[in-house]
């Protein structure tokens, strides 16, 4: 049947309407992907918009904001402005996190990479957020959302952390130990990098181990088992393995210094106290190495051989000739020092330097309170506790107060719980305060005591029986192998008595500066050594009044015992050594090197 005029005309009417509505549909897919198609694209793009979603293809964080110029006073000079933003991801997703890496547009932050379980996580501070004279720079958001963070630095550091759960608090969140690192040059490594490297998962190991209770078996185990990366958990068994291979001769050496004072108290006659308190120490001190060595041991902490560092082989140089480079250098004693900071140079002078820092320190441990600077490793990092103060001691024996103790000191490492049981009627209560705690010889000494009830007595100063007052005195050079200056307060009434004590460490600041070698052919270098015993924490500076440039890089660096590396040596050069004492006052030394 041939179909009528009618029905041809609503029959292409139709087909029209299809077209349009297909041109339509294909322009609205094109619209939110904000790139018109073409025609010969529309059909394309319609079926792109009913097809099911690709997967999703592993994460890649990339959030890195461009950095921005901005104009600032004075003479409308240009500053760069660099933003950041904290990102995590899971460690065998994340490939690059592009400013940690110190690199390009990253420079002005300090970054914390944090590894906990299989997360890894990076959290920037800036380290120069504002600049003077310079405008409040434009926001980026990041794509995780809110405002990245700015920066006018251009430095960056990286530092690696690694978390470990140890346990459930209280509150039902879990207790959680870290161990951070800081990475030497990263500029050219990417997070995941930062995060294989065995020298920083070496590093964070070593770390978390001096944050682990390691008389805690369980509390070890928790630790080894919790650090799913194979590279952490190898480089934590390593680092338990070495504290339990080490802790037996510390162990020992401490039975021998017991030994050495038991045998001093036998003959003491005076000023006893002094190698009772040390005798204490070292048997805390003992008793929790001890502690630590069977709660590794319960933990299965097994002996791990160590790893040579990647890519680095260890050559048998017993028979190998020192190489000839052609050159004749001035002689000398050691090395150079390393460019690791902190690290001890254990050649040459650095071995010099460490012998006579035991010379320095005399073997003894200062008291509680102690803000006097010995040569590094003098003391154990440990807790020690004291009147009504619980400290944190560094290797340099310095102490910080971490906690204010309500009821005074249950032992020597930790404070009580529970108030003292009150004074009995008539009973007297003697309170007896010295300042300074730390003072050198020479220093006057400010004393305040009293007595609740009865008379006073004074031991090292006197109280002419009054029930209360202060006194001031000169600190004396205290006894041959003493540090301490100790006072004590008497109150007796109807024949009951009570005491009180202060003890005042003397400080005795004492520098040793050496030049090495002591003459060179000219412009050769030569390398400065030092070390002090009772400065404060960080108060020595180096310094040439001849060469301005090594004073300059120096001025930043305080440190109580280091070796630095003049610039060449052009003519007779002098170095000088300027430390702050415990007690405050300056003290100096001097050392040069000549030209051949």
């Amino acid at each position: 049947m041939e179909e009528s005029q009618e029905g041809r005309i609503a029959h292409t009417l139709a087909l029209i309407v299809v077209v349009v509505l297909l041109v339509l549909a294909a322009k609205g897919v094109a619209s939110l992907a904000d790139d018109p198609p073409t025609w010969a694209s529309q059909t394309g793009a319609v079926v792109v918009a009913v097809a099911p979603p690709a997967p999703a293809a592993a994460s890649t964080v990339t959030d890195n904001p461009e950095p921005a110029t901005v104009y600032c006073e004075p003479n409308n000079r240009p500053e760069t402005v660099s933003y950041a933003c904290a990102q995590s991801g899971k460690i065998d997703e994340v490939e690059s996190l592009n400013q940690s890496g110190c690199k390009e547009n990253g420079l002005g932050f300090e970054y914390t990479i944090t590894v906990s379980k299989n997360i890894v996580s990076v959290k920037p501070t800036s380290l120069k957020p504002s600049s003077s004279g310079c405008p409040i720079p434009p926001t980026r958001t990041c794509k995780s959302g809110g405002q990245a963070l700015k920066s006018f630095s251009k430095e960056c550091k990286v530092k690696y952390c690694v978390n470990a759960p140890v346990g459930i608090q209280n509150s039902g969140g879990p207790i959680l130990k870290s161990g951070c690192f800081d990475v030497e040059n990263p500029s050219s490594k990417s997070v995941s990098d930062i995060a294989k490297d065995p020298k920083n998962q070496a590093g964070a190991a070593k770390a978390l181990v001096e944050n682990l209770d390691l008389s805690d078996a369980k509390q070890v185990g928790e630790a080894q088992s919790a650090l799913q990366d194979p590279g952490l958990s190898s480089a934590l068994n390593q680092a338990l393995s070495e504290k339990k291979d080490a802790l037996p001769g510390e162990i020992e050496k401490t039975k021998v210094a017991e030994d050495k004072l038991n045998e001093y108290l036998k003959t003491c006659t005076a000023v006893c106290n002094v190698a009772e308190n040390n005798l204490e120490q070292l048997k805390i001190q003992r008793e929790e190495m001890e502690k630590q060595l069977a709660g590794l041991a319960a933990a299965k902490v097994s002996q791990v051989p160590k790893q040579e560092p990647t890519g680095e082989k260890k050559e048998d140089s017993s028979n190998k000739p020192p190489p000839n480079t052609g050159n004749n250098p001035s002689p000398s004693t050691f090395q150079p020092p390393t460019t690791n900071q902190g690290a001890s140079n254990q050649s040459g002078l650095g071995q010099m330097l460490q012998s006579l820092m035991q010379g320095l320190s005399g073997g003894q441990q200062p008291p509680a309170g102690n803000q006097a600077a010995q040569p590094e490793g003098t003391c154990s990092q440990q807790l020690t506790c004291s009147g009504n103060t619980l400290y944190s001691r560094n290797n340099q024996c310095v102490d910080t107060t971490i906690q204010n103790c309500q009821y005074g000191c249950l032992n020597k490492t930790a404070c009580a719980t529970t108030p003292k049981q009150p004074t009995p009627p008539g009973q007297p209560t003697a309170q007896l305060s010295c300042q300074p705690l730390v003072a050198d010889v020479g220093m006057t000494l400010a004393i305040s005591w009293g007595c609740s009830v009865g008379k006073s007595v004074g031991s090292g100063f006197s109280t002419n029986g009054k029930i209360s007052g202060s006194a001031t005195t000169t600190i004396a050079t205290p006894p041959m192998g003493a540090r301490t200056a100790n006072f004590g307060l008497t109150c007796t009434n109807e024949g009951i008595s009570s005491n009180a004590s202060c003890t005042v460490q003397v400080a005795k600041p004492a520098i040793v500066l050496v030049a090495n070698p002591k003459s060179v052919e000219l412009g050769e270098t030569a390398n400065i050594g030092w070390v002090t015993a009772s400065m404060k924490e960080n108060g020595c500076v180096i310094s040439s009044p001849n060469q301005p440039d090594f004073t300059e890089q120096n001025a930043n660096n305080p440190r109580n015992s280091g070796v630095a590396e003049t610039l060449p040596i052009t003519t007779e050069t002098t170095f000088l050594l300027t430390c702050i004492t415990a007690g405050g006052n300056t003290r100096e030394a001097t050392t040069m090197v000549m030209v051949k």
